[in-house]
């Protein structure tokens, strides 16, 4: 009887080891995510080494949840219950985290408001996926929880999320996962996350849901890992931010995950909170399977084995970072160490010391249309080494010579692409490597600037992009002057801009401050217009989200009816 009942107390246990990995099992409706990042049927899960504390600052967590329970943060030295501050840190039975806009140890959603408060446990949802889809086994993972969200808000907006990631630093954690931006950001919280910079915490945060070309703190601290969000074509998820402070991508499009007080996974995020957990779980699953990485070397790491992703992404070339993170690229990167002498990201750091051989030459030829680079030493280096830099533009060769005093700055040059030439002997360090980084096209420019002058008695206009959709942010002006005994007839020939968002006005004159006699947007061919004098300036302006095929239109002098 006895031996009976330890039996089925050992499967019970057993059970309850595995339930998490159960209920993955049977819901994962994620399988194309993980094809997108590199991790293949085949993939040789890694084997954790080492204990690794995730912090995740957000609105709130469901610490009730089955697929998330074994995961939760336990503090121990913190007694549970007892109504006491133990460790005396200030807070009472934060036993598993602690709630900063309440000021209490409950992060969990409040009965009344669990849709609105239900993002953190979403977010906790797809790291904890990632977690068990690169690892053999998940308990060397603690997901700190931490609320920053207060219950009697109208929102779910984070208001205290500095003071989550100071506290997380207190509480030793290795990662910090942060799935919001904006707010007031000033010297207080620059010195939190230089804070988090010298203990060699890694910050990864998403880059914001604005449509825009805007960096945005966290994400845009140079310490942090930034993460924009991509769909399953490859393009930019719509609301996802962009630019050159941006990192890494990651799948971001309508992701399965956990939700409050249910046990399926029947609820989706989507945006740059989907794929910032993505690349919080790689981080850490790769943190704990090589305990001799340092937590610098992840930017590096993520960067050289990305896919770019440029070709999908015609108007955002070099505003992605380097590409899609890829799992088995990275595997196989720190496996070998070796590296490729062929680069095509935006962004990646060239190795100064290669074990194979006795020099390097590296050739960078990213994808799409840049008008310079930077190089940017990684650390400073003794003054006598050099590096030959090529570069090609217009198929033109130039030879440059660099000291490593001149790349302790940025050298920004013009290029096509370009290649490094050196002698890797005098590097003793492994930690040496040259940054480089495309400094992209401002998309508001890349087809049209300034005002164009139209001369002519008839003739065509476009909004100048070709087959590709215009960009965002345009601010383009067309001055159509026909001889003064005439007017213009203006008939678009094609039309497709953005509704209400993305329009065309015709002025009366050759300035913006004369009246409007039209004004177009949507998907529709505008009827023909006539205009009052022999001038016309037509103004196309289009803002930071959706991008359409553009318009073409056909002016024509007429007499003066």
């Amino acid at each position: 009887m006895r031996s009976s009942f330890f039996v089925k107390t050992y499967i019970l246990a057993q059970v309850l080891i595995y339930l998490p990995a159960l209920i993955f099992a049977q819901a994962d409706k994620n399988d194309w995510l993980w094809k997108e990042i590199g991790v293949k049927p085949d993939f040789q899960k890694l084997v954790p080494k080492k204990n690794i504390i995730i912090a995740v600052v957000d609105d709130a967590f469901d610490l009730t949840n089955p697929f998330l329970k074994s995961y939760y943060y336990q503090n121990l030295r913190e007694i549970p219950g007892n109504n006491l501050d133990d460790d005396n840190n200030g807070k009472i039975d934060d036993s598993v985290g602690w709630d900063f806009s309440d000021n209490d140890n409950n992060v969990n959603p409040p009965p009344h408001a669990i849709q609105r408060f239900s993002h953190g446990t979403k977010v906790a949802g797809i790291l904890a996926q990632t977690l068990q889809k690169l690892c053999q086994t998940a308990t060397s993972f603690q997901i700190l929880p931490i609320k920053t969200s207060s219950d009697i808000r109208q929102s779910n907006y984070i208001t205290d999320g500095y003071e989550g990631i100071k506290y997380a630093l207190e509480q030793k954690a290795d990662i910090i996962i942060a799935c919001w931006s904006g707010g007031k950001f000033d010297v207080t919280q620059e010195a939190i996350l230089k804070k988090a910079q010298a203990q060699g915490v890694v910050v990864v945060a998403s880059a914001g849901n604005f449509y825009a070309d805007t960096p945005v703190m966290p994400a845009a601290f140079p310490w942090a890992i930034a993460v924009a969000g991509i769909d399953k074509n490859r393009r930019k998820e719509l609301v996802s931010n962009y630019g050159v402070f941006i990192d890494i991508v990651a799948p971001a499009d309508s992701i399965a995950t956990c939700y409050p007080y249910e046990t399926d996974f029947n609820h989706y995020l989507s945006a740059t909170s989907a794929a910032t957990p993505v690349v919080g779980g790689i981080v850490a699953s790769f943190m704990a399977a090589y305990p001799d990485l340092q937590a610098a070397d992840f930017d590096r790491l993520l960067k050289n084995t990305a896919q770019p992703v440029d070709a999908y992404n015609p108007l955002y070339y070099g505003k992605l970072g380097a590409g899609l993170v890829n799992v088995y690229a990275l595997n196989n990167y720190i496996l070998t160490k070796q590296s490729s002498s062929r680069f095509v990201q935006s962004k990646a750091y060239l190795p100064l010391w290669q074990p194979a051989t006795k020099e390097a030459i590296f050739h960078v030829s990213p994808l799409g249309r840049f008008p310079s680079y930077k190089l940017l030493l990684s650390q400073p280096l003794p003054l006598k080494n050099t590096f030959a830099v090529s570069t090609f533009q217009n198929q033109q060769r130039k030879d440059t010579t660099l000291t490593a005093q001149q790349l302790s700055q940025p050298y920004v040059f013009t290029a096509d692409s370009f290649q490094v030439h050196f002698l890797t002997r005098p590097f003793k360090g492994k930690n040496a490597f040259l940054y480089y980084e495309a400094q992209p096209i401002d998309s508001s420019a890349l087809y049209c600037r300034d005002k164009v002058l139209v001369g002519g008695e008839e003739g065509y206009i476009e909004d100048g992009s070709g087959p590709e959709n215009y960009a965002n942010r345009c601010s383009c002006k067309w001055l159509i002057e026909v001889p003064k005994d005439k007017v213009i007839d203006i008939n678009f020939e094609a039309f497709d801009t953005e509704a209400q968002f993305d329009q065309v006005y015709i002025f009366a004159d050759d300035g913006t401050n004369y009246p409007i006699l039209a004004i177009f947007s949507g998907p529709k061919i505008p009827p023909v217009i006539t205009s009052w004098y022999n001038r016309v300036l037509v103004w196309f302006v289009t803002n930071n989200s959706n991008t359409h095929k553009g318009w073409r239109l056909h002016y024509k002098a007429v007499d003066i009816k």
